[in-house]
């Protein structure tokens, strides 16, 4: 029987090389090669014993390879007879203790030069604590756990001097930015579902110090809206309604290039598959752009409003910002890799339709009073 096997099964040392795993579940391949393993006291009888092991892990899905690293472990763990008869749930539910860590990790494009942790583990679920990651010239600490059975996990990470453009390269497949970047993500998720980002809540931040933003020149959109409103305010108008149109800002290409800036940052809440933030704010030497909006994780969509203030001294579109209420209003639409920005003209038009009104109402009584001021001069002037 199972009990006799446990009971008499017993080596005082053991050594296993050049082994390998191969575990498949559905359209999960996982498999673990060039294995090593070294144990003491090695026994079936769930008593802890010294353990060592290290081999190189790669999981596929669908024939595609979505993980590979470099594994060793050095600790103590228990194991019973059910590893023969049910393996994937047996080490799932192996207890560990020790030191575990990771080498060129390589998930789908993300790369991590280094993950050191704590491993323990209770029955069906893995604690890390602490962890730490080396990943783009960065470094990230925290602590992580993972149940088995329902598949939640659980991430605190705080991630400092992270090189923005190569991990958001690797993240999107495009050049978005650059410069030093600092976050934090404390989150849960149900990852059951295919659709984990409805499971996803969680808060944190983003800071990226002496960067660029690679898609969009920030300057050249205040300098060709401030154009445009001045020729609406300069020109004739013969209908209240004939103001700034959405098609005059409809070439996006005219707008993309680089801006520079000193900081960009903001605290985030993930919920119901979407990342939302109420406290945006760029400088650069010119702008301080503030504001609000959301990131839809599913379809990568992008809904934000911004408020552009103008820091440097120049008369004319200072004089237009102060007509504006003291800042440029902006929207942020399209998906993460390919944004689109542009006046907000909802907020514009109705502002320049108020100065048209004045401008139309004061013009006839200036008329008025210059008339009158002339009658009254003939009439007072000697015969």
């Amino acid at each position: 029987t199972k009990t006799n096997l446990a009971d008499y099964f017993a080596i005082e040392r053991f050594l296993l090389s050049h082994g390998q795993i191969i575990i498949v579940q559905d359209q999960r391949k996982i498999t673990l090669s060039s294995l090593q393993i070294g144990a003491e006291q090695f026994n079936m009888q769930k008593t802890l014993f010294p353990l060592q092991f290290k081999t190189n892990l790669e999981i596929s899905e669908s024939n595609e390879k979505i993980f590979r690293s470099h594994i060793n472990f050095k600790g103590n763990t228990s194991l019973s007879t059910s590893v023969f008869s049910e393996p994937l749930t047996a080490l799932q539910n192996t207890p560990l203790d020790g030191q575990l860590g990771f080498q060129n990790i390589k998930f789908k494009h993300l790369k991590i030069s280094k993950i050191q942790a704590l491993a323990k583990t209770k029955p069906g679920v893995l604690h890390l604590n602490p962890l730490t990651l080396n990943l783009y010239n960065g470094e990230s600490v925290g602590d992580l756990s993972y149940e088995f059975a329902s598949k939640k996990l659980i991430v605190n990470q705080m991630a400092t001097n992270l090189e923005s453009s190569k991990f958001i390269y690797d993240l999107l497949q495009k050049n978005l930015v650059k410069g030093s970047m600092d976050f934090s993500i404390h989150a849960q998720s149900n990852l059951q579902s295919s659709s984990w980002q409805e499971h996803t809540t969680g808060n944190g931040n983003l800071t990226i110090k002496d960067g660029v933003i690679e898609t969009i020149n920030l300057n050249k959109i205040i300098e060709d809206t401030s154009l445009k409103i001045n020729d609406v305010l300069k020109g004739k108008q013969e209908d209240v309604n004939n103001l700034l149109k959405s098609e005059q800002f409809n070439n996006s290409d005219f707008y993309k290039g680089g801006s520079s800036f000193k900081l960009l940052t903001f605290q985030y809440h993930l919920q119901d598959a979407k990342l939302e933030s109420n406290s945006f704010a760029l400088q650069t030497d010119k702008l301080d752009l503030r504001g609000d909006g959301n990131f839809n994780l599913q379809n990568n969509n992008l809904d934000s409003h911004l408020f552009a203030k103008v820091t440097l001294q120049d008369n004319e579109i200072d004089k237009i910002q102060q007509m504006l209420g003291g800042s440029f209003p902006f929207v942020i639409k399209g998906t993460l890799t390919e944004p689109t920005v542009f006046p907000d003209l909802q907020k514009i038009n109705p502002l320049l339709s108020k100065l048209w009104l004045k401008d139309t109402l004061t013009k006839p009584v200036k008329t008025i009073g210059q008339t009158l001021e002339t009658i009254l001069k003939e009439t007072t002037t000697p015969q």
